[in-house]
């Protein structure tokens, strides 16, 4: 019997789920609305745990990892990762984006240079 992958956040998944519900008090939801967003993102977690490889591979030459995107309802994408070479299979939440933002840009790997112009 196969063993239920772990699910580990990155720091950048803890700061966008706080962002998400940073947003939700800004716009006065009610905690029936938080607390269905929070069931959504568990509901998901535990598909994700079943089917680690349900999500889409993202096929970008930019990126070092094996990135994968899966839709959390309507409105958000989670990225994420499946680390199959750990002794036990390790899920790593990446990131947790509205489908209107410009992913591409937000998971680059790649470090901004900058040039110092005296």
């Amino acid at each position: 019997m196969r063993s239920t992958p772990q699910i580990e956040w990155t720091m950048a998944f803890q700061e966008d789920v706080a962002e998400v519900f940073h947003f939700l008090e800004y716009q006065y939801c009610s905690e029936s609305q938080k607390n269905k967003l929070w069931e959504k993102l568990n509901r998901t977690q535990e598909k994700l745990a079943l089917f680690p490889g349900v999500g889409i591979l993202l096929d970008d030459r930019e990126y070092t990892r094996a990135y994968r995107r899966v839709r959390m309802g309507s409105t958000y994408y989670i990225f994420y990762e499946v680390d199959a070479f750990a002794e036990k299979v390790i899920l790593i939440l990446h990131r947790l984006l509205a489908q209107a933002r410009n992913y591409e840009v937000l998971i680059r790997e790649a470090v901004a240079e900058y040039v110092d112009v005296d």
